[in-house]
């Protein structure tokens, strides 16, 4: 706008010139889908160990150290969750395809967002 005016006021032109302003309407905060398991804290993960596959991994939550979060989790395989937890290798199996379940389920909600951004960002150019 600075520049505009300049250049009016350069060409003897400024009564053509009106400045306007408008209060612009915050954005709606989208659902951006599932949390990756990457970026929970201790509190989510076990919220989460309470309530996956419906309360299966319950009786392993009294196991699991407080201070485990999602980026831990993930960094353990299933055979790590057994061992340390004295869990049942099939509990702990289920436990590992259930997580990585979650990181793929949140990992393709982010790939769609990123469609659809890059889609409404076409539309506006054309």
């Amino acid at each position: 706008i600075s520049t505009l005016k300049t250049i009016c006021a350069i060409a003897a032109d400024a009564g053509r010139l009106r400045e306007s302003k408008q209060e612009v309407r915050p954005l709606l905060s989208a659902d951006t889908g599932p949390q990756s398991p990457k970026s929970w804290d201790a509190a989510h993960t076990r919220r989460w160990l309470s309530t996956a596959c419906d309360g299966s991994f319950a009786p392993v939550l009294s196991s699991v150290p407080a201070s485990v979060d999602g980026k831990a989790l993930l960094r353990m395989t299933a055979k790590q969750m057994a061992m340390l937890w004295g869990a049942s290798e099939e509990i702990a199996s289920a436990l590992y395809a259930a997580l990585r379940a979650e990181l793929k389920l949140a990992d393709a909600c982010k790939q769609q967002r990123r469609r659809d951004i890059r889609t409404n960002e076409r539309r506006k150019v054309r």
